[in-house]
């Protein structure tokens, strides 16, 4: 009887700490979109630069506002979870990469949208 009291509390408080575990790791991620989000909004050009040109080759280096943006999230993540082992590193990197890239993406969309808006009504 005992022992199964015991059991159930300790199922419970492992679920607990489950739980807990999932939320710093949703807050963490949210931190790291916003952060991406920010730095997107201040640095990311928008216009004539993302105009298509006749460049065919592929540009050989990241362009500053994308590498100043992956050092800035990434890159303080990667310094953060150096002492742990490789098992406990991957789901923040996971987190972290993910929210960097949903935010670039959204940001871009957002951008491309509001081009086409203005396209529209320099057309209108």
């Amino acid at each position: 009887q005992q022992e199964r009291v015991l059991y159930a509390q300790l199922t419970e408080e492992a679920a607990n700490i489950q739980a807990f575990s999932e939320r710093v790791l949703n807050i963490f991620s949210m931190d790291c979109k916003k952060m991406a989000v920010e730095i997107f909004e201040q640095t990311m050009p928008v216009g004539k630069h993302w105009r298509v040109n006749c460049k065919t080759e592929l540009p050989s280096s990241p362009s500053d506002y994308a590498a100043s943006a992956a050092h800035s999230v990434i890159g303080q993540v990667l310094d953060g979870v150096k002492p742990l082992p490789d098992d406990a590193r991957i789901p923040a990197l996971t987190e972290a990469t993910t929210a960097f890239m949903e935010a670039w993406m959204e940001h871009i969309l957002k951008q491309k949208n509001q081009i086409q808006y203005s396209g529209c009504l320099t057309a209108a």
